[in-house]
């Protein structure tokens, strides 16, 4: 009925925005995001609708792009960015990367530019205009100590529909694709890679600040079109040589010496895996700590330990499919779970009870076996993928022709994988049943540490 109308139930067309805070100055408005809290009807038949939407948009994405989209993660793009910065450094060869941040991106892009980039798609007409009426039937009413009068949306996306993504994405599409960017970037085994998305999470790369400052010029001009506006405030540049001014819109760009890109730190410091590994500590015992009314009270034990593997365990070990293990890395993550081990049980070290009787009693998953796993199983992925995802292009990539510094190479992330699986690991790893069988040789099941005091 909806769909021959194109026109949707005025209850499903009322939506209450809710401000949730992100992070910084609480008493600035602009470090909250608006969602909007739809009917559940509406938000299960607009899950359908972008569905049928996704069969026409899809094709249109470049492996560029990994935000929303089915198959893809953070972990795509993060490690590839990891594997241009190891090789760079090695080939000590310059790299120039630009972390662009959009003003209130998912708030600002033109209605307009929306149906365009749809209609570029070959989404039908059916389809576009049932969209248009949606949003033209749509009223939102804010929702702080009480509930503001109805208002009409005239831009941006809704954040909270399930339709908003799909969406922003093709409108992005549709601006990336007109800038004259096929010779610019970084040329790997013969392709050039200008810029890696996550949303409007975009990172580029160039050889030299000259080219980095017209590329991002470029994208300013372009993203007007659709009504985005580029934050220079928050923009940054980061690289390993020589740090020449670049201005956008006459403001000079800051560099800086680290990034937070998709919830990793970034950097081409010689011990960015170090400095990375602690934060993830940190990030971890902040969590714990925000968790303490549950881990240190006299809850059910079975309670704290569901708390531990699905809450702690995932913020100590995000982004672990692009670690480079070692005997001090598996010693820190393994000594900060023991210690909040021994703080959910109330123990202390001078209380000397060994580790295996408090894992018997605790029994959450092991940090180093749960990790270990997962990059196995994400070096399994990626030498069976053959989409053209950069993951994989920048694996296989000797690096840039540059010349190396004298002494024995660092180790590498593949170093980790060719110990167990050798060298042609990604042919090994096309048996899915024989790299099952080589996992347990690369995760122990069970780790001891030693904790010193």
């Amino acid at each position: 009925m909806v769909m021959d109308s194109r026109k949707i139930p005025r209850e499903w067309a009322r939506s209450d925005i809710i401000l949730l805070y992100k992070k910084g100055d609480p008493t600035d408005v602009g470090n909250y995001r608006p969602i909007s809290l739809q009917p559940s009807m509406y938000k299960l038949f607009a899950s359908c609708l972008e569905r049928r939407l996704s069969k026409y948009t899809e094709e249109y994405q470049p492996v560029e792009q990994a935000g929303f989209r089915r198959g893809f993660s953070t972990i795509d793009h993060i490690h590839a960015l990891d594997m241009i910065i190891e090789k760079y450094i090695d080939q000590n060869c310059p790299l120039y990367l630009g972390f662009v941040d959009y003003a209130k991106a998912f708030d600002t892009i033109s209605h307009k530019s929306m149906w365009q980039a749809l209609g570029e798609c070959n989404v039908p007409y059916e389809i576009i205009e049932l969209i248009q009426n949606i949003y033209q039937q749509s009223v939102s009413r804010v929702k702080l100590d009480r509930i503001g009068p109805e208002i009409k949306i005239c831009r941006g996306v809704r954040q909270g529909d399930p339709l908003s993504p799909r969406i922003f994405i093709t409108v992005l599409q549709s601006v990336m694709k007109t800038l004259q960017w096929e010779k610019k970037g970084i040329e790997i085994n013969g392709q050039y890679l200008s810029n890696l998305r996550f949303a409007d999470d975009i990172v580029i790369f160039s050889n030299s600040a000259t080219q980095l400052q017209d590329m991002l010029n470029e994208l300013v001009c372009a993203s007007k079109s659709i009504g985005l506006e580029m934050n220079t405030s928050k923009t940054k540049v980061m690289t390993n040589s020589k740090e020449r001014p670049i201005f956008v819109n006459a403001t000079s760009l800051e560099y800086v010496q680290n990034y937070i890109y998709l919830g990793k730190q970034i950097s081409f410091s010689q011990n960015r895996h170090v400095e990375e590994t602690n934060r993830r500590v940190n990030l971890a015992w902040n969590k714990y700590w925000a968790l303490k009314e549950v881990l240190k009270s006299n809850h059910n034990l079975t309670i704290k330990r569901t708390v531990m593997d699905t809450c702690i365990l995932p913020c100590l070990s995000y982004g672990c499919q692009t670690w480079i293990f070692n005997k001090a890395l598996i010693k820190k993550i393994g000594v900060c779970q023991r210690a909040m081990e021994r703080s959910i049980l109330q123990l202390k070290l001078k209380d000397k009870i060994k580790n295996k009787v408090i894992r018997s009693r605790t029994k959450i998953k092991d940090v180093v076996t749960y990790t270990k796993r997962l990059k196995w199983k994400w070096a399994g992925h990626i030498g069976r993928i053959c989409d053209g995802r950069w993951v994989k292009k920048t694996l296989t990539w000797k690096g840039p022709v540059g010349r190396r510094k004298r002494g024995c190479p660092p180790k590498t992330w593949e170093d980790d994988i060719k110990g167990i699986a050798g060298k042609n690991w990604k042919i090994v790893a096309s048996n899915r049943d024989k790299w099952k069988n080589l996992e347990e040789a690369f995760t122990p099941s069970e780790v001891e540490y030693k904790c010193k005091t």
